[in-house]
């Protein structure tokens, strides 16, 4: 999906995976992802648990423009691919509709 042509315009990208160890994840995420994700040019990151399978992982973050979302999807494969349980993990990248919304727009969204 990196390969494809980028739009220009904010982006989130999701990143779903099986996890191992969830301490170790903490650590790398505290120690590296999240500087990683600054220097990508994310507005925001979040990690999830899932509520009803905890081996189940969601990294939500919004980047300013496709080409930086596929930067930080690259980093996490090679950040997490010890951590990872199963199969490969999944990356989506999703653009807004330009739809009504609840909250504030970000700037040049």
């Amino acid at each position: 999906m990196c390969g494809e042509k980028a739009t220009g315009m904010a982006v989130v990208f999701t990143y779903t995976a099986r996890i191992r160890d969830w301490k170790r994840l903490q650590a790398v995420s505290r120690e590296t992802l999240i500087q990683r994700a600054k220097e990508a040019g994310a507005h925001r990151y979040q990690l999830y648990r899932n509520s009803n399978d905890a081996s189940e992982l969601l990294i939500v973050a919004e980047f300013p423009d496709r080409d930086a979302a596929c930067e930080m999807s690259k980093i996490l494969n090679d950040q997490l691919g010890d951590l990872l349980a199963g199969g490969l993990p999944d990356d989506r990248f999703w653009e807004p509709c330009g739809w009504e919304t609840l909250g504030e727009p970000r700037a040049g969204a």
